[in-house]
């Protein structure tokens, strides 16, 4: 929050792009998942039973709501794009997943709540969006091939099957990869899919921005979030870079400014990088503790959380929204979960080998750290 407040402070005094008013509706709006995983973090909140039902009850509702939804052509009265749908429904079955970790079960989760979990995961494939295909993907992988030391690239089984993995990932995706950062132009001009320009002429054009502000961005409000568009007021960086005058990026139709949220990091230049390189390092690190303290079942719930948030950076800024800061919430909490270890002994317990100290440390080890929740 310090950093945030730094360049909101930075922003008002030295970028020209916007007013104060939208840099400060940035500023709290950037602010917000980093507000919800903070908070997380800190109170580590504790579940009841049946709290714990209620919760798990009232996901199954929402998942089979928005499906309902979304099959009845209902999307964009109570879920304005398809997309939606199917955060919804990963998001869901992410906290089901999260409510039903039991470190005193063998196996750590019942049957029937894998089999809610999958089904949830399942009608979000309902959105068509191949993203969410690659989220699906990714999480059978987790769950049921995932291994600790499997990552081990030094292997040539571990290797094969982390490359095909990413193979996989990428073919699900790959027509939308295509469409939306490769757009054929060879066969001359088709307004079907001026779309398809937006999101690539944001990323060239966060370059253009890193290049000619490279230590602290350009400011908020500036470039590629929702407070630089005509919704709160359209920042006039647009305009010096021609950017203005693309189709989903003008100031008449801005529909795609704030389409994808890597492109947005330029407004905070290679020092804003490099905090939010740091952050995920940090975050990281947790996820690491996470794995040696408790087990790999309860390491693939902030994993997939974090690699949602990853994935979808790349074509949209749910980060930013009420799924992203959900996904945040969880993994505040795992990662609070191993504040309390030392730094000491958290140092020591990451430089051990994984695949060695699962084979013949791990009950020893974890019993003084684990902690309930």
């Amino acid at each position: 929050m310090a950093v945030m407040t730094f360049y909101l402070i930075y922003s008002a005094i030295a970028s020209p792009f916007n007013s104060f008013k939208a840099q400060l509706n940035d500023y709290i709006l950037q602010s917000k998942p980093l507000v919800a995983f903070a908070l997380s973090y800190a109170l580590v909140p504790r579940f009841t039973p049946k709290e714990k039902s209620i919760i798990k009850i009232t996901c199954i509702v929402i998942s089979i709501l928005c499906t309902v939804a979304l099959l009845t052509g209902l999307t964009k009265l109570l879920l304005q794009h398809v997309y939606y749908q199917g955060l919804a429904c990963a998001t869901c079955a992410l906290i089901y997943l999260f409510l039903s970790y039991n470190p005193k079960q063998e196996n750590k989760f019942k049957k029937s709540d894998i089999v809610w979990v999958i089904s949830m995961l399942t009608m979000g494939l309902a959105c068509t969006r191949a993203k969410y295909y690659g989220f699906f993907v990714l999480f059978l992988y987790l769950l049921f091939v995932y291994r600790p030391g499997t990552v081990n690239l030094k292997n040539t089984r571990n290797l094969l099957i982390s490359l095909g993995t990413l193979a996989l990932v990428i073919l699900v995706a790959w027509e939308k990869i295509t469409y939306y950062f490769i757009p054929d132009t060879t066969s001359g001009f088709d307004a079907d899919k001026l779309e398809t320009f937006a999101r690539p002429v944001l990323y060239s054009g966060s370059l253009l921005v890193f290049a000619d502000y490279p230590i602290f961005g350009s400011g908020l409000a500036s470039y590629a979030t929702f407070s630089s568009s005509s919704q709160v007021q359209y920042s006039s960086l647009y305009h010096e870079y021609g950017i203005s005058i693309v189709y989903g990026l003008s100031p008449d139709f801005d529909d795609f400014i704030c389409d994808t949220f890597y492109p947005e990091l330029a407004q905070f230049g290679l020092v804003g990088v490099f905090f939010f390189i740091i952050f995920c390092w940090w975050i990281w690190r947790k996820n690491r503790l996470i794995l040696r303290v408790y087990d790999s079942k309860f390491f693939i719930i902030p994993i997939f959380a974090l690699s949602i948030l990853a994935i979808d950076g790349t074509s949209a800024c749910s980060i930013l929204q009420i799924y992203g800061q959900i996904l945040m919430m969880i993994m505040g909490i795992c990662a609070g979960l191993v504040k309390h270890i030392p730094k000491t002994e958290a140092k020591a317990l990451l430089k051990q080998n994984i695949t060695e100290f699962y084979n013949k440390n791990k009950k020893i080890k974890t019993t003084q750290y684990g902690k309930e929740f």
